[in-house]
């Protein structure tokens, strides 16, 4: 308490960054008194600053995902983790939005689909302005946004597109979901897809066609992305805002992968009853 007062005393004009440090600070003693100092910082937060991202969030949801963070070798602000961590979300839930809807329009067409969040104009600056956002924080949101750049402009390295999903990213849904989005490009690029350009502007080249063994080899590829840590369970958003519509959110992405999987079950099946039927 006294240290509280004590800090709280010495700042005569606190920014908005500084309140809302104070919000966290007071936060397990006087949730109610903090939670007015949290509103005092989004209200004169400036929101051409990454961090109003993090102020977007109940008092309650950050104070849980930095005590989540606490364990990791941050070096960032409190505010930045929590910034961070709001971008990677939201980024995340463009890429499985994206994922539903392909895999549908893939195995399910007709079916109704997502409302993406990149569909008009003003949300495609929105898209382009939290992929802006993820870069000047820097950390794991600016390694998304990299892998995303690169994905879908075309600029892979050889070979790195049927290379496994190893270790921690394994268990990050936005890393694996762009494997598996830019894998399934190749696999059916016939197929409508979602608009996802390159957060660096760049235009995604047509892809070359495969040759049979090519094809065979990314669909191996893909059938080892879509057993990831993260369709397990692992990695799953425990500190979402609604815990209710992050399962609804799971159980969908879930759903798409189990008709994917099935898909390409039914053309290895029909490929191998082709290749017989040409033997005889």
């Amino acid at each position: 308490m006294k240290a509280f007062a004590s800090f709280q005393a010495t700042i005569t004009n606190p920014t908005s960054e500084q309140l809302a440090l104070l919000a966290l600070l007071r936060f397990p003693s006087n949730p109610s008194q903090a939670a007015d100092l949290w509103k005092e910082a989004a209200s004169i937060c400036d929101i051409n600053t990454p961090l109003t991202y993090a102020l977007e969030v109940p008092l309650e949801t950050a104070s849980a995902i930095l005590q989540a963070a606490s364990s990791t070798r941050d070096s960032r602000s409190p505010l930045s983790i929590l910034a961070s961590k709001i971008v990677e979300t939201q980024l995340e839930e463009i890429l499985e939005d994206a994922f539903v809807n392909d895999v549908i329009a893939i195995c399910e067409p007709g079916a109704p689909t997502r409302k993406l969040f990149m569909a008009s104009e003003s949300t495609k600056r929105a898209r382009d302005d939290l992929a802006r956002c993820a870069v000047a924080l820097g950390g794991r949101t600016a390694e998304l946004v990299k892998e995303w750049d690169q994905a879908f402009s075309g600029r892979v390295s050889k070979g790195s597109e049927v290379a496994p999903i190893d270790g921690k990213d394994a268990e990050r849904m936005g890393l694996v979901l762009l494997r598996i989005l830019a894998l399934m490009r190749r696999v059916f690029p016939g197929a409508p897809r979602s608009p996802l350009p390159s957060p660096g502007g760049l235009p995604s080249p047509p892809p070359s066609p495969l040759s049979h063994e090519e094809l065979v080899k990314m669909e191996r590829a893909l059938r080892v992305s879509l057993d990831a840590k993260v369709f397990h369970g692992v990695g799953l958003r425990q500190d979402a805002v609604d815990a209710e519509k992050e399962r609804e959110r799971h159980e969908e992405v879930q759903r798409a992968r189990d008709l994917l999987i099935s898909r390409l079950s039914q053309a290895a099946r029909m490929r191998r009853m082709v290749a017989l039927e040409g033997q005889e």
